[in-house]
């Protein structure tokens, strides 16, 4: 894998992570929002888990981006 390829990886782990993130969110406050008896329940410790997985991910992402960064700036060094 080569260094562009990592942090295009990185960044798109990161989007994902953000939407889930997001979706999570949004299924958390609807939740909080809808009255009991209307009959949309939100199950709530599932979408915190989601929430938590979610910033996981973005995490490591960060982590594959970070990288790559170090890694460019090595090689740059490297070739001047």
């Amino acid at each position: 894998m080569n260094i562009q390829d990592a942090m295009s990886s990185g960044i798109s782990g990161f989007q994902r992570a953000s939407n889930q993130a997001d979706q999570a969110a949004a299924k958390i406050a609807s939740g909080v929002v809808v009255a009991p008896q209307s009959g949309n329940t939100v199950n709530m410790t599932d979408e915190v888990v989601n929430l938590k997985i979610a910033e996981q991910a973005g995490l490591a992402s960060g982590e594959v981006i970070k990288t790559a960064d170090e890694m460019m700036g090595t090689l740059i060094d490297i070739r001047v």
